[in-house]
């Protein structure tokens, strides 16, 4: 496996996809020269569920004495995307596409704006996601939405320079994390860290020991954030370190199982990594429990192995809409709906949830905005979002109050777990959120 399809693989972990579908090659995928303006049509009523919007934050998403939406310049949004390539990601752009539908028809575009895609793929490259930058610009897009994007850094002081924010589901970086241009809906990787301590804990785990990438960044969010975490729950704490290009399952699960603890695993592990890990385990016989983190892969790598295996994520599951509150059933109801009414349905299990959410999220965010939407208005419009219930997902709140300094919104976990048959159940009745946590921060 090339640098590039590690890489790749690597950010899709970090999404939180529990049993939300694996990354891959897609051989029906479109060149990743190609893009365009992509035409969004309407969706029959009949066949959406109109989304209840009460949120405090989402009110007067359409005014009855507003310009008509056909007389008014379309709402861009750019669309960047991993596709076409090597690696291939098109659930995405399918989840934004049906959105972009979902929200014209039933929302009304955003502000009255009918929603138009400016589609751009990239092939992983810097070079690429900087071209897409520049089209951007020259497009004069109106916001950028990211898929996946590992090039995106490269493309940040364009987008900035060109005053274009950018709306995303999670970061893959600390300079995404830190862009005072762009605002991620998803869970911070503080989260994903903690959060499982707290659910171990409470399950009655006295120990834990992480694997965890062996960066300089990656010691720090330990020592700074899983040791604190792990000592306030009473948890006896260890990582064990490794070099992700060459990780040596075997002899990295016999150092983790020294001293038998309760709990072995990683919160931030590739897929690849989760299958090594997990099928070592089994075949050590660690009868303790496994966290894989956000992978999902290894539920069909490792066959029955799987059964008991901990994972995260934070967008309730299509896979289990019965595990979810009513009302986010009522949204996973809506979401698959739309996407069977785009074409898409065969693929309402995968990484669309991701990019349907935020660009839904996206819609009902701007449209608290009175007067034009540009990017000093979005930036208000988001650092004004506090308490606001996000499509499928937890109660986030923007503009640095959810963790100091970063523009991540969310702070919550839902945590999952293989059930015998190979489907995920969600092993907790809400999020975990760092708020609940004593010694988080």
């Amino acid at each position: 496996m090339n640098r590039k399809t590690r890489a790749a693989i690597g950010v899709c972990s970090v999404l939180a996809l529990s049993a939300l579908g694996a990354c891959g090659d897609d051989e029906g995928a479109t060149d990743s020269t190609g893009g365009g303006n992509t035409t969004v049509d309407s969706v029959p009523t009949s066949d959406v569920e109109t989304v209840p919007t009460d949120s405090a934050t989402t009110t007067a998403l359409a005014s009855e004495n507003t310009e008509p939406s056909e007389t008014k310049e379309p709402f861009k949004i750019g669309f960047v995307n991993l596709e076409g390539g090597a690696i291939s990601l098109p659930e995405f752009r399918m989840g934004a596409e049906a959105a972009a539908k979902y929200v014209n028809e039933t929302l009304g575009g955003v502000n009255g704006r009918m929603i138009e895609i400016v589609r751009c793929d990239t092939d992983g490259s810097p070079e690429k996601s900087i071209d897409c930058a520049n089209r951007f610009a020259e497009e004069a897009v109106d916001v950028v939405q990211p898929g996946i994007d590992i090039g995106l850094d490269a493309a940040l002081p364009i987008l900035q320079d060109a005053g274009i924010p950018i709306i995303g589901h999670s970061p893959f970086s600390r300079a995404q994390q830190e862009s005072p241009s762009a605002y991620f809906l998803g869970s911070n990787f503080l989260a994903s860290t903690v959060a499982p301590l707290k659910f171990f804990a409470d399950g009655g785990a006295t120990s834990v020991t992480y694997f965890f990438f062996d960066t300089a960044e990656g010691r720090d969010l330990i020592e700074q954030s899983a040791v604190p975490t792990a000592e306030a729950l009473g948890i006896e704490f260890n990582a064990v370190y490794y070099n992700p290009a060459s990780p040596d399952w075997n002899a990295l699960t016999a150092a983790a199982m020294v001293g038998n603890p309760d709990v072995i695993g990683s919160p931030a592990a590739t897929e690849p990594d989760c299958i090594g890990f997990v099928t070592a385990l089994r075949a050590a016989g660690f009868t303790g429990r496994i966290l894989a983190g956000n992978c999902s892969a290894f539920v069909g790598a490792v066959g029955a192995g799987a059964e008991g295996v901990v994972t995260t994520t934070d967008l309730w599951n299509p896979a289990d809409p019965d595990s979810a509150p009513p009302a986010k059933q009522q949204e996973i109801t809506t979401y698959v709906s739309a996407m069977e009414a785009a074409g898409y349905g065969d693929n309402a299990l995968s990484f669309a949830a991701f990019s349907f959410s935020t660009m839904v999220d996206l819609a009902k965010i701007l449209g608290t905005v009175d007067g034009p939407i540009d990017s000093a208005s979005v930036r208000e419009a988001f650092d004004n979002t506090i308490e606001y219930d996000t499509f499928m997902g937890a109660t986030v709140s923007c503009g640095g109050t959810a963790q100091a300094g970063l523009n991540v919104c969310g702070t919550g976990l839902l945590v999952y777990e293989v059930a015998s048959d190979g489907h995920q159940r969600a092993a907790v009745e809400d999020f975990i959120d760092l708020s609940s946590i004593t010694g988080a921060g």
